[in-house]
């Protein structure tokens, strides 16, 4: 069997249309994982907070990501407010984040691809990269972006440079 008719036989379930009950699940997956983070980090049971943490941030990649396709159910204004809400509680512009993963579709595991960069390198390479990964994504968005997108990285940018320094 030819893998052409394989793929014609594959029910694609990506891509389609959400119903109201889905864009809401969508919008506020990770809204728990972080409220309750802030109160086990309140309570200093800094286990569960951190663990928390970690399931906002793969819930937060997973919202992120369907923001970057529009694929949030939403209209494309309402999809760059999400992200400009997201880069603030995920500390970096997610809309240099989305510029790399868009070029990564178009030029998957080349010299181009920022978000791959790591995919070739040795576990403890990749490990040291991790650092310096968000400055090469926000520098590469910098670098190829349109105006309109360097200026919603700018403005995605402000609130959590903010943040950080106010914590220093």
């Amino acid at each position: 069997m030819r893998s052409h008719s394989l793929l014609e036989q594959v029910q694609w379930k990506d891509l389609v249309h959400l119903g109201r009950s889905d864009v809401i699940s969508e919008l506020f997956i990770s809204l728990p994982w972080l409220i309750v983070s802030f109160i086990f980090a309140s309570l200093q049971w800094y286990v569960l907070a951190l663990f928390c943490s970690f399931m906002f941030f793969l819930t937060g990649l997973r919202q992120v990501h369907n923001a970057f396709h529009f694929a949030l159910g939403i209209s494309r204004p309402a999809t760059h407010w999400v992200m400009f809400f997201l880069s603030i509680v995920m500390l970096g512009s997610m809309h240099a984040v989305q510029i790399n993963h868009l070029r990564h579709h178009q030029h998957c595991m080349q010299e181009e691809d920022i978000e791959a960069k790591s995919a070739t390198m040795k576990w403890w390479q990749a490990l040291l990269f991790g650092p310096i990964f968000p400055w090469m994504l926000h520098k590469k968005a910098f670098e190829v972006g349109t105006k309109t997108q360097k200026n919603g990285c700018l403005l995605s940018l402000l609130p959590t440079s903010w943040y950080c320094f106010w914590f220093l």
